[in-house]
């Protein structure tokens, strides 16, 4: 297995946050992306950076695929969508990529969901995250879009 064509290696680019879904307002910054190879050959750390209103942000993916039925499970830290907490979620891969999906507790209301999804190609690479409400209504909420650096 390739591992959904993602190689290691350093890309740069812009990210976009949309804080009302893709219909709103939405901030962009110069963002960085570190593919590096895992523990094993079906495993990838992916590190990226990006900022709001200034401030530097990072972000850390840890994934693996299962070689035989192509799911992916994910471990995601991000300084700014969740601070201290891990999400863990679960996928599949795709032929260009992946897609997993995870939750994330609402005090006094039901979990929210929360997809990540990459596609990449040799000279593209794009990250798209969603927030996903209990009743399964999608909202882009990052966007990125990067080259070989």
């Amino acid at each position: 297995m390739d591992m959904f064509a993602i190689e290691p290696g350093r890309w740069a680019g812009k990210s976009r946050l949309y804080l009302e879904g893709a219909a709103g307002p939405h901030s962009e910054s110069d963002s960085t992306l570190e593919v590096a190879a895992g523990v094993n050959p079906t495993a990838r750390e992916i590190r990226y950076g990006w900022s709001h209103e200034g401030q530097p942000q990072r972000g850390v993916l840890l994934i693996a695929a299962h070689p035989k039925d192509h799911s992916v499970t994910a471990a995601w830290l991000d300084s700014w969508h969740q601070g201290v907490s891990v999400m863990f979620s679960s996928g599949e891969a795709a032929a260009h990529g992946f897609s997993v999906r995870g939750s994330y507790a609402v005090p006094g209301h039901p979990d929210w969901f929360w997809r990540i999804a990459i596609e990449a190609a040799p000279d593209r690479l794009r990250l798209t995250m969603y927030n996903i409400s209990p009743d399964g209504e999608e909202h882009l909420a990052v966007s990125a879009d990067y080259s070989p650096a």
